[in-house]
């Protein structure tokens, strides 16, 4: 079995080839992965239906992200399948991966240290509003 060459990462012609030698050793796993990123989608399209306004955004997000990064892959996959020219460069699913790491992080970054401080505002203002006069006669 043939070993991983990881030093043809770091090298422009290998990265740029525009038509990349058919040596799809990874095909299987990258058609599962871009179909669960999809079916993820499609789960959280379904799950996430509920209008709570303090998770909406962050739900919206992971919809984008599950639909967005799984049927480009699923794209650019098909493009590598036909062999053409400039759509099956694997420079494409290098910008992929890192724009999906990117939106990852962003989305993490929200969850963990925004949506908290959202929730909190909520709270105290929800607490507030208790003590606010209401309109009589409804």
């Amino acid at each position: 079995m043939k070993y991983l060459d990881f030093s043809k990462i770091y090298d422009i012609k290998y990265i740029l080839a525009q038509q990349p030698s058919y040596e799809m050793k990874f095909l299987v796993p990258m058609l599962v992965v871009y179909t669960v990123f999809l079916m993820l989608g499609a789960v959280s399209f379904i799950l996430f239906k509920k209008k709570d306004r303090v998770y909406s955004y962050l739900y919206n997000e992971l919809l984008k992200y599950f639909f967005v990064i799984g049927s480009v892959g699923l794209f650019f996959l098909f493009f590598r399948l036909e062999e053409l020219p400039f759509l099956s460069m694997r420079l494409w699913f290098l910008t992929i991966w890192i724009a999906a790491i990117i939106w990852g992080i962003k989305i993490l970054i929200y969850r963990f240290i925004i949506l908290p401080k959202e929730i909190a505002k909520l709270s105290k203002f929800k607490e507030f509003k208790k003590y606010l006069p209401r309109k009589k006669g409804k």
